[in-house]
């Protein structure tokens, strides 16, 4: 009797484990094969070489996999995740590559053009205060 106590337990506990690293972690065989496919995914629309962080795996929101990645040419970091129906890829990398070239060549000019602007409307506004009725 006890040796058919200690095999359902272990056999409940053994079953626990399971489902808690599937629930937390996915199926362990998907990780590298949706890696793989992730990294094609990239290299064949963008035409870069990538690397790929952590695959992660969320059960809350729908069994998505998903991942932080740096493109090795632009050193753009962006998000890319296998949508719930496993059949579509996402990806940020345009909205991130697109932010840091504003950033970098953008912003200058733009700083440089709203610093001028600022000081004509306040020499404006002082002319306009001082002269008027």
């Amino acid at each position: 009797m006890k040796k058919i106590l200690l095999f359902f337990s272990i056999l409940f506990s053994t079953t626990v484990i399971v489902i808690g690293i599937y629930l937390f972690f996915g199926l362990p065989w998907k990780h590298h094969e949706l890696k793989d496919e992730m990294v094609q995914y990239l290299e064949n629309r963008y035409k870069d070489d990538f690397s790929l962080g952590t695959l992660h795996y969320q059960i809350v929101n729908k069994n998505v996999y998903h991942t932080m990645v740096t493109a090795k040419s632009t050193s753009v970091s962006f998000h890319i995740e296998i949508t719930p129906d496993g059949k579509t890829i996402e990806d940020a990398y345009s909205i991130e590559y697109w932010s840091e070239a504003g950033e970098k060549y953008l912003k200058p000019i733009l700083k440089q053009h709203f610093m001028t602007c600022h000081r004509f409307i306040a020499i404006f506004i002082f002319f306009k205060k001082k002269y008027s009725n």
